[in-house]
């Protein structure tokens, strides 16, 4: 049954699809958009589609962008990675939507309208996770720490008390991302920290180091979410020390300063629109006189 309703489907939208073959002539790989020569005998405009299939016989859908003479400039809808396989030269089998008399449906969608959105569900079907339009990303890990020479000879003195616990901690508290490239990148911004406590005989002290950085993160696998992955942010920081005894309590903030982030991981889809991080990194903070360097094991979602 679904096969037959699939197929009335096609029959339904191949009155509005020219067949025609088209020969690359130039190539923009920053904007995914290429130059085809037409032919003289095809009419097109503005807003019409082709769907070309590229060597490895996967579709793409690209728009016409502008027209000159006999040449049209083509931009990618929903070409992705397989864009990289369209070579200066190539002649590609297509075919071309029309919007002069594509039909509408009770609700007013176009046949045209209906049969891109299932070429873009179906190729975002056979994807590890769906391409978004932008994303969020949260985690949460531990961290090992250094400091500048007068605060790491504190930082001793506290750990040598017999009695006095520790954690630390790093945090992506949070991350909010475009794609780019294919969606093999993301560029954004990122809130990071790490905190570093000691605790016991009655009192406690916290330093807590902050990022506001720009971010960027390139993935390996098949699109944003998939397989190994780097990371940089690059930013301002600044650090909090709290104070907190039964005699005491106190709370110093440092000025701006400069922070840097670098490191990587391996990313895996648990649905389509959910993916787990995880990332080993260092950071460097540095504010006023002091500095200060981690490294982190975090684990990490990004929607």
């Amino acid at each position: 049954m679904q096969n037959y309703v699939k197929l009335v489907f096609f029959l339904l939208i191949s009155s509005n699809l020219i067949a025609s073959e088209l020969t690359v002539r130039q190539i923009n790989t920053s904007k995914e958009e290429i130059a085809v020569n037409l032919d003289e005998n095809t009419e097109v405009k503005e807003k019409d589609s082709f769907v070309l299939t590229l060597k490895n016989k996967q579709q793409c859908i690209f728009s016409i962008h502008e027209i000159k003479k006999s040449v049209a400039i083509l931009r990618s809808d929903d070409c992705y990675e397989n864009f990289n396989l369209i070579e200066v030269g190539d002649s590609l089998e297509s075919s071309l939507f029309s919007t002069d008399d594509d039909d509408e449906d009770e609700e007013g969608d176009s046949q045209t309208e209906k049969y891109l959105a299932e070429r873009n569900s179906r190729f975002d079907s056979d994807l590890p996770s769906k391409n978004e339009r932008f994303y969020l990303q949260f985690g949460l890990g531990v961290s090992s720490f250094e400091y500048s020479t007068e605060a790491q000879a504190v930082v001793d003195e506290l750990n040598s008390i017999s009695g006095i616990s520790k954690v630390g901690i790093n945090l992506d508290l949070f991350g909010f991302y475009f794609p780019v490239n294919n969606h093999k990148t993301l560029i954004g911004g990122m809130i990071s920290a790490a905190a570093e406590r000691w605790s016991g005989n009655g009192g406690s002290l916290q330093i807590n180091q902050y990022l506001f950085g720009s971010s960027v993160q390139h993935f390996f696998g098949r699109n944003i979410g998939d397989g190994f992955f780097i990371r940089g942010d690059l930013g301002v920081s600044y650090f909090d020390v709290d104070l907190d005894t039964t005699t005491l309590k106190a709370t110093e903030r440092s000025s701006a300063g400069l922070g840097l982030l670098l490191g990587g991981g391996y990313a895996i889809p648990i649905s389509t629109e959910t993916r787990l991080m995880l990332n080993l990194n260092l950071a460097y903070r540095s504010a006023g006189d002091d500095d200060s360097s981690t490294v982190n094991l975090n684990v990490g979602f990004l929607f």
